[in-house]
């Protein structure tokens, strides 16, 4: 046993070098934030997860994020160990086992999930684990396998519901040995301890009332009765059963669910990881029937139909990066089968070595092919550390809460939206304690009376609305516009004489007497925008991760709002510049509206070959781009280069589509 061992220390050391002492994007700052807190992250609330991230809280060492991420680190190097432990038993066959065990270690997405805090390597250790343990009872039935496995499956229960998904190959493991587990449950005591190991897996649901009584500003929906612990845990919030209520109501998008798997099965294990895991899906059919049958359920449901059913939106960088963290325990059982299929291809080459050269030449073709295929693994390891060089130190989402932070003077109010924006700040604010002055409240949340309660319990003193009452949300906003101490990152609904006026990453709400006038307010921006970090400034410079991505779109999206007040007053060449900027951050999702811009403060100023290639690049970035650039490029070649023709011809195509986007919003 000393090699899987020796492979787990590794493991862990070689992901303990890239650990994050940073935030990652996504849900990290949440996860983070609420367990070094005593709070309640989102739904489903993830208590075992929190639970075990609070008790990493208190180790006197690095940051709050690098201690919690040792619930990636640690759960990742034994799912490594796990998965040699599969292909040894199924191979007898070292090499092999160590061949699996490497591909997985060097996959990129099972790498960032390995060094950042989040979720996913816990519930792949659950998943690996169930799928060990079901090897193992299906070669040999035993009473303690059996435990293990009620245990395990019920304690990832209390951890994340996606588990769920297992539940067919579980059954069809208790299918295969219904007569020996029968005579196991004959006799009521024997089912009642079965039954108390599985009341013993959930036991952690019990952090989530207590922590929902401590008032922590991460404690969503505030559990402390049954209504709202159920309504957590269901994840009303964002629809129970269903990853989102808008996108994948159609048959279609749910079909690219699949066809994205695929793709980016693909691109993760090329064609080479392809061929081995279908040898080895071979293999295990020809051999062990009953475990094709566990292997091939497991992937089908934790896989494809988990995300046909689930349906994520893949439209930006961002969103297809909470689309790919859902492939990792696919990604888990494929090391599997490339391990096997490695074996299968050494054994036919041996074979066919054997029919056909003598003992000698056998002997070092077998080494050779066992060299060159085991470059395979070697150079995922070194692509993907080159990839995550640097990674350690990289501050670039918690830096983005730095500036939202730094943003607003002493004592202000903070409403906040947006996963990344939103839980990148928590995290430097709550966890971090950095401005301890500022009131950092979440915009989902705010005016529900549970949340009042914990602004109350944290504010003391400041005067805040209990509720959904519209009068007192008024009174409110007025009285936050008049003393300019509100600030938010998104223009929500407001009173009507009230305004929103940027200021850096933010917007301060004020009343009509103290706008600033539009010299002081473009002064103001220029100083914000100076001393705010570059979010190309770190690991993004060198690789696109793309949920760390989306905090180049935050940016972009504040440059692309200050260029417009900018082209408004007349300052078109400075707009230009500030355009320029948010083009360089290459943000997915404001890209269109960067270059768009940046091509109507050049047509304002004559460049019209520039101003044309800009509209060019907006229309490239997404096949459906805004009609309105047929009319911007109309304008371009009529006013600007003089081509009636080609202007004619826009403006026509312009008009199209404006009356069919008009009989649409009719017929809606």
């Amino acid at each position: 046993m000393i090699t899987p061992v020796l492979l787990g220390v590794f493991s862990f050391l070689f992901f303990l070098l890239y650990q994050v002492t940073g935030i990652y994007a996504g849900d990290s700052g949440d996860l983070v934030t609420a367990a070094c807190t005593f709070g309640v992250p989102h739904p489903p609330g993830y208590p075992l997860y929190t639970l075990l991230g609070k008790l990493l809280c208190l180790l006197p060492i690095s940051t709050p994020s690098f201690r919690v991420t040792f619930l990636s680190s640690i759960p990742h190097a034994l799912v490594i160990v796990i998965v040699y432990l599969a292909i040894l038993k199924l191979t007898k066959h070292t090499l092999s086992a160590l061949f699996g065990s490497l591909v997985l270690l060097g996959n990129y997405l099972f790498f960032l999930y390995s060094v950042t805090p989040e979720v996913f390597a816990l519930f792949d250790l659950f998943v690996v684990v169930i799928v060990y343990v079901s090897i193992r009872f299906l070669e040999k039935p035993t009473r303690s396998l059996l435990y293990i496995l009620v245990f395990v499956f019920s304690l990832s229960l209390s951890h994340h519901h996606v588990i769920l998904f297992i539940i067919p190959s579980l059954l069809y493991v208790l299918w295969v040995k219904r007569e020996t587990i029968g005579s196991w449950f004959f006799r009521i005591q024997d089912a009642f301890s079965f039954f108390l190991v599985f009341l013993l897996g959930l036991f952690p649901y019990l952090y989530i009332p207590v922590a929902a009584r401590q008032g922590s500003m991460v404690n969503w929906d505030r559990a402390v009765d049954l209504p709202s612990f159920i309504h957590l845990i269901l994840r009303k919030d964002y629809g129970t059963f269903i990853s989102n209520g808008i996108y994948g109501q159609l048959f279609y998008q749910r079909i690219l669910q699949i066809k994205a798997y695929g793709e980016m099965i693909l691109f993760d294990f090329t064609w080479i990881g392809i061929v081995l895991a279908v040898i080895g899906f071979i293999a295990i059919y020809t051999l062990h029937r009953r475990l094709f049958v566990l292997f091939f359920s497991a992937l089908l449901f934790l896989g494809p139909l988990f995300l046909f059913y689930a349906s994520f939106p893949l439209m930006n960088r961002f969103t297809l990066g909470t689309y790919e963290r859902f492939l990792l325990p696919s990604y888990c059982i494929f090391s599997v089968l490339v391990g096997i299929g490695y074996h299968s291809v050494l054994r036919m080459s041996k074979w066919i070595s054997a029919r056909y050269f003598d003992h000698t030449v056998l002997r070092h073709l077998s080494i050779f092919l066992s060299c060159i295929l085991f470059l395979y693994p070697l150079l995922f390891i070194y692509k993907t550390s080159n990839i995550f060089y640097g990674f350690a130190q990289d501050k670039i989402a918690e830096n983005l809460g730095i500036d939202i932070l730094s943003t607003v003077p002493l004592n202000a109010t903070i409403i906040i939206s947006r996963d990344t924006a939103l839980f990148s700040t928590q995290y430097v604010r709550y966890a971090l304690r950095f401005r301890p002055d500022i009131a950092l409240l979440h915009l989902a949340r705010f005016g529900s009376r549970e949340y009042f309660l914990d602004i109350q319990k944290n504010f003391p003193g400041r005067i805040y609305p209990q509720g959904l009452n519209q009068q007192e949300l008024k009174d409110y906003f007025l009285h936050e516009a008049s003393i300019g101490s509100l600030y938010s990152n998104t223009r929500f609904t407001i009173p009507e004489e009230l305004y929103w006026v940027q200021q850096g990453l933010l917007y301060q709400l004020l009343d009509k007497r103290h706008l600033p006038q539009v010299d002081i307010l473009e002064k103001s921006n220029d100083e914000l925008f100076s001393t705010y970090h570059s979010p190309l400034s770190g690991i993004l410079l060198r690789y696109n991760h793309l949920m760390l991505s989306d905090v180049k779109s935050v940016y972009a999206g504040s440059y692309i709002e200050y260029g417009k007040i900018l082209l408004k007053i007349g300052k078109v060449q400075k707009s230009e510049q500030i355009f320029r900027k948010a083009v360089a951050l290459g943000s997915d999702i404001d890209g269109e509206d960067a270059y768009t811009y940046l091509g109507l403060s050049l047509l304002f100023q004559k460049h019209c070959s520039e101003a044309l290639s800009a509209f060019e690049s907006a229309r490239n970035i997404h096949v459906t781009s805004d009609n309105i650039l047929n009319l911007y490029e109309s304008v371009t070649h009529g006013d600007c280069a003089s081509d009636q023709i080609k202007a004619g011809d826009l403006l026509k195509k312009y008009e199209a589509g404006k009356i069919k986007t008009d009989i649409e919003l009719q017929s809606l």
